[in-house]
């Protein structure tokens, strides 16, 4: 007889994962996360406890902000430039290098016959950075273009959540994933597009582990207040397990 793998006691509620995303950063209230890893979606919970979202649709349909915008755009940019097209940049060196080819065409067959091509692209993504970090201007356009693109969704989410009216002197706003890991160059510009949008943000890069917010969520569930103290006693907790 088979047995069920959770026991029928056991309150089971299934939700999308970027509400751990988003309560790691807000312990368990309402706000917005923005998700830029590989891919990228933007998710939000208001007071009202409506969930929404913008973008996250699939990397063939749109994830501007993410690794593989990233990576796509550097890519697309050093064909421009290939082909005479758009400006040289520090990107086509670098591509090639990184695959380790002679010219930019043979780039082809290991983006198209690769089995994980999202992740070969997004992979691309650290060349970007690097490049615009070397003062590349079109690398430094990417970037900017993405952030731009970032900004705008976060205001396009409270917008279609209408979380104006809730009177929140500051929109919590959690960043989450790998793109952030070099938030210094999205920064300014996202919050210049939250700013001439009239939108007040704090911008979050949380302190805690992602599993934390599964834990937040749990606790939620049971309708059970999360105090300020559980980020420290979370991450001291993680520090004892991990010795």
């Amino acid at each position: 007889m088979d047995r069920p793998i959770i026991a029928n006691y056991a309150k089971l509620t299934i939700h999308h994962d970027a509400i751990t995303a988003l309560y790691f950063g807000t312990l368990g209230k309402p706000g917005i996360v923005q998700i830029a890893g590989t891919g990228s979606i933007t998710f939000g919970l208001n007071a009202e406890g409506k969930l929404e979202r913008v973008g996250g649709w699939g990397y063939l349909i749109g994830e501007k902000g993410s690794g593989y915008a990233l990576g796509r755009d550097g890519l697309e940019a050093a064909f421009r430039a290939h082909d005479g097209l758009d400006r040289n940049t520090k990107l086509t060196s670098m591509i090639l290098t990184h695959f380790q080819v002679n010219s930019l065409p043979d780039v082809i067959p290991k983006v198209y016959h690769s089995d994980h091509a999202k992740e070969v692209m997004a992979s691309l993504s650290k060349l970007v950075v690097q490049a615009a970090d070397d003062g590349d201007q079109v690398s430094q356009k990417i970037i900017t273009n993405n952030a731009v693109h970032i900004g705008k969704s976060i205001h396009c989410l409270i917008k279609k959540m209408d979380m104006h009216t809730h009177q929140v002197k500051e929109m919590p706003v959690v960043l989450v994933g790998g793109v952030f890991n070099r938030f210094d160059l999205f920064k300014k510009q996202i919050e210049a597009v939250l700013q001439a949008d009239g939108v007040k943000a704090n911008l979050i890069l949380p302190d805690i582990p992602p599993v934390g917010g599964a834990v937040i969520a749990a606790l939620r569930e049971e309708d059970l207040e999360i105090e300020p103290s559980f980020q420290a006693m979370f991450s001291k907790g993680i520090e004892y397990l991990e010795d």
